[in-house]
């Protein structure tokens, strides 16, 4: 970040992924709170045509997912941007809200979100204000109300903005985790590194989004026990993973063998890409 009396230099990363319909709408919002080349869109699909768009494409030659698409958009912008937004591929964001999360990022807040709307709602239901985790095996759960400033657990993905100092100082998201749970595990690591991660009452920001498989769900779950929580919270709910799954299997219809079968696809996914990461850190030390 500047200092307090300097104006940030804002910088946007677009993450697509075959939401044609809805992402220009998102692109023609975050052109009112940043220079067109200050704005990376990062398609993860390779659907879209770059001349189509005032803004920078980018194509990756291997979709990363979400985590790749931020990592890869940040690291595309230019050097003198010191804070970056993030947004997906069906958000809807003002400049006023931009503006007032970007003001709440003082010293020590590594990450700043808005208050989500449920954009299918027709009442403007909040979607999240923030996330904490539940008391009994750490659940991460969206907060649904609104009050001041608030210190979270987590910030969800779809929308938020942090200082590139901070964004590079943990590394960027989590790329093993490629989709769902990297938004939370993104804000843990700021966590570990002594920053703050807060809630702007004074920002809002619509989302409509599909949920991960049930595969992709148990694996990140079982990654982000492991990586961010401690021991003995970490084994109880690898354990209630473990137990559901072989429940599941027990029921004699075929929807719920099937869900067995993500269930324990997904544990053996998270099981590969744990000892991975263990192997590559003792061969780096």
């Amino acid at each position: 970040m500047t200092s307090s009396t300097d104006a940030p230099v804002l910088g946007v990363v677009v993450v697509h992924f075959r939401s044609e319909d809805t992402v220009v709408d998102t692109v023609s919002d975050v052109r009112a709170v940043a220079p067109d080349e200050r704005i990376v869109l990062v398609d993860n699909s390779g659907t879209l045509e770059p001349g189509d768009f005032a803004v920078r494409v980018v194509a990756p030659e291997v979709n990363g997912g979400y985590a790749g698409g931020v990592n890869r958009g940040v690291a595309e912008l230019p050097a003198d941007v010191d804070t970056v937004l993030v947004v997906t591929h069906e958000v809807r964001v003002d400049p006023a809200s931009v503006t007032a999360m970007t003001a709440d990022l003082t010293d020590g807040v590594g990450q700043v979100g808005p208050v989500l709307v449920d954009a299918s709602s027709p009442d403007g239901a909040i979607w999240s204000a923030g996330g904490h985790y539940s008391r009994f095996l750490a659940y991460p759960r969206h907060r649904l109300s609104v009050d001041d400033r608030a210190e979270v657990g987590w910030i969800d993905g779809a929308v938020f903005v942090s200082p590139r100092a901070a964004f590079d100082a943990v590394g960027g998201v989590p790329e093993h985790f490629f989709s769902y749970m990297e938004d939370i595990a993104y804000s843990r690591s700021l966590l570990a590194a002594g920053y703050r991660v807060t809630v702007s009452p004074a920002a809002r920001a619509e989302q409509s989004g599909k949920g991960p498989s049930i595969r992709l769900a148990v694996r990140n779950r079982w990654l982000l026990l492991r990586e961010f929580f401690p021991p003995v919270v970490a084994t109880a709910g690898v354990a209630q993973l473990h137990l559901k799954a072989r429940l599941l299997a027990l029921v004699p219809t075929a929807f719920h063998r099937d869900r067995a079968r993500e269930y324990r696809a997904g544990l053996t996914d998270a099981r590969r890409i744990h000892a991975e990461r263990r192997a590559a850190l003792q061969e780096a030390s």
